[in-house]
């Protein structure tokens, strides 16, 4: 397809390490425009229901030896919690060498996540958009923009709280905007991978081969193309580069089957024959010319 729809953030993965060394920030209330009040945060964006982005910012608070409170921001609005704008706590207390995964625990009434088996915190679809909607909170939303979200979950099972530098190793989320096809290509077995405007990628279909019996039997077709016959036998369909079939050859140019030098000579052979016949032609001409003449 040329185009593919928007797909909301439902899941975000992250790998992070949060230094152990780290002094505790329990003495101040939090505050995201305050850097003193929490140890780390980091971004990334959010897909909403109509392919819309919005900036989801964690923040991270260290309580206790081994607890880090977890809050979050999105477009600079507190996502609310069962604490202000907490969303969570993330406890390394059994994992004394700080290798993780950390111990969850989500704020009441937070929506279950996508995986119970694993380490998420949860943001509730529903009251992110009405926070987000609401123009006292969001100054800076755009008129007659409106958001929808579906529940998102927050995977830190690939967080760690080891000695050392404060860490963001990589996040993924699972939503995207609308895309429009950008490039496309096939691969030796034949399949044709599609390339979005919007990072997508997508294997959209197969090519398939037909083999015969007797390919000497096939009726010519015109341009290069020829048809089953009942010379030839039934076509056999195989994947590219399975059984007899050969292989796609993606963006190659196809090598001419014309042999140069045999088909120079019958040039030669062709040109000579030509000239033998326009002189005998000249020659009855000369003939004929003399009778007209003779008196």
């Amino acid at each position: 397809d040329a185009r593919i729809e928007q797909n909301p953030t439902t899941r975000v993965d992250m790998s992070l390490n949060l230094d152990a060394a780290d002094p505790q920030k329990s003495t101040a209330a939090f505050d995201p425009k305050e850097g003193g009040s929490f140890n780390y945060s980091t971004s990334f964006n959010l897909v909403d229901k109509a392919g819309k982005d919005v900036q989801l910012s964690l923040y991270f608070r260290k309580n206790g030896a081994d607890t880090w409170d977890v809050y979050a921001t999105a477009n600079g609005v507190p996502v609310q919690g069962a604490a202000g704008s907490q969303i969570g706590t993330m406890s390394f207390a059994t994992s004394p060498d700080g290798a993780g995964p950390p111990a969850v625990t989500r704020y009441a009434g937070a929506p279950a996540p996508v995986d119970d088996k694993r380490p998420q915190l949860t943001i509730d679809g529903t009251a992110l958009a009405t926070a987000l909607n609401n123009t006292t909170l969001n100054k800076a939303k755009p008129a007659g923009v409106d958001y929808a979200f579906a529940n998102v979950s927050i995977d830190l099972g690939g967080a760690t709280q080891r000695a050392g530098d404060y860490l963001v190793g990589g996040s993924k989320q699972d939503g995207y905007p609308v895309g429009t096809l950008s490039s496309f290509n096939f691969d030796k077995a034949g399949v044709l991978t599609a390339r979005y405007s919007n990072g997508q990628v997508r294997q959209t279909a197969q090519l398939a081969l037909a083999t015969f019996r007797n390919p000497q039997g096939l009726q010519p077709a015109g341009v290069n193309a020829w048809a089953e016959s009942k010379d030839s036998g039934a076509k056999s369909m195989n994947v590219p580069g399975s059984g007899a079939t050969g292989e796609i050859m993606a963006g190659a140019l196809e090598e001419s089957n014309v042999d140069v030098t045999a088909e120079l000579v019958s040039l030669i052979t062709a040109q000579r024959t030509y000239q033998a016949n326009a002189q005998s032609i000249k020659t009855q001409d000369q003939v004929m010319q003399s009778f007209v003449n003779m008196r």
